[in-house]
């Protein structure tokens, strides 16, 4: 495992952490009230809701794409690869526009984190491109 890799599993794991207390976040607000029933709040926590649920669920990806590739033989190659890699990056640019819905520092955490994310699919399509 070359020190490339560690920092990119560093990277990952810090952005499915950073995912972690934003869904933290997320549950652990209790604005009750009015304002949490207005129809434009509710299509906005569900915008919000899906972008932290892609996120997650891209970063989550790519790690398992890691430890495939690191612990298997063949990898993920060929098609199945590159599939992988295009949906990764599809969830995370996803996440990155829908992650402007989110108030407060779920906003901030599901940018920063999807950027991880899309730079880290960047980086496995750049390096099975190269492979």
């Amino acid at each position: 495992m070359s020190s490339a890799t560690i920092a990119c599993l560093l990277v990952g794991s810090s952005a499915l952490a950073a995912y972690c207390v934003a869904w933290r976040l997320r549950f652990s607000s209790a604005g009750t009230g009015r304002e949490k029933n207005e129809p434009g709040r509710i299509q906005r926590d569900w915008i919000a809701l899906s972008a932290l649920s892609c996120g997650t669920a891209s970063i989550a990806m790519y790690l398992v794409f890691v430890a495939v590739w690191l612990y298997s033989s063949r990898g993920l190659n060929g098609r199945l690869g590159a599939a992988v890699i295009w949906a990764g990056l599809a969830l995370s640019v996803y996440a990155i526009v829908a992650g402007l819905f989110a108030r407060s520092a779920s906003r901030i955490l599901i940018i920063v984190s999807s950027f991880a994310a899309m730079f880290l699919w960047s980086l496995a399509g750049g390096a099975s491109a190269v492979v």
